[in-house]
């Protein structure tokens, strides 16, 4: 009841985070955060919803990875914070990276802190 009262007060952020990049399905985050095989981040001021992301944990071939799958809201320092404890959950499930999948403006806002290792081309057809 809890997550379901949560999801709902997180889902238009969610859903600007994905129409902004369409790298993913709304419904398919939602489902997978309902079911727990995702996780659901907030990040509140005074009860007042500032940020939010949603991440789910991958086994690549050689490692396991923590996968930012969105993220959006007011995000200053706000971010910082939710980051912070998302690589402490990474961490202490013995992820080997943190990726986040996003617009290109990430890049910029994360300078320092994470760095681009691959990129996504695409063609509009």
């Amino acid at each position: 009841m809890w997550l379901q009262a949560m999801w709902t007060r997180a889902r238009p952020l969610v859903r600007w985070a994905v129409d902004a990049t369409d790298l993913c399905r709304l419904s398919e985050i939602e489902q997978a955060v309902l079911d727990g095989r995702s996780l659901l981040w907030l990040a509140l001021e005074n009860n007042e919803l500032m940020a939010v992301a949603t991440t789910e944990l991958c086994r690549t071939e050689h490692s396991l990875v923590c996968i930012i799958s969105s993220c959006a809201g007011r995000l200053g320092g706000e971010l910082h914070q939710l980051l912070d404890g998302i690589e402490d959950y990474a961490r202490a499930e013995r992820c080997n990276y943190v990726r986040l999948f996003g617009r290109r403006g990430w890049s910029r806002k994360l300078k320092g802190r994470y760095v681009q290792r691959h990129v996504v081309l695409e063609r509009r057809l």
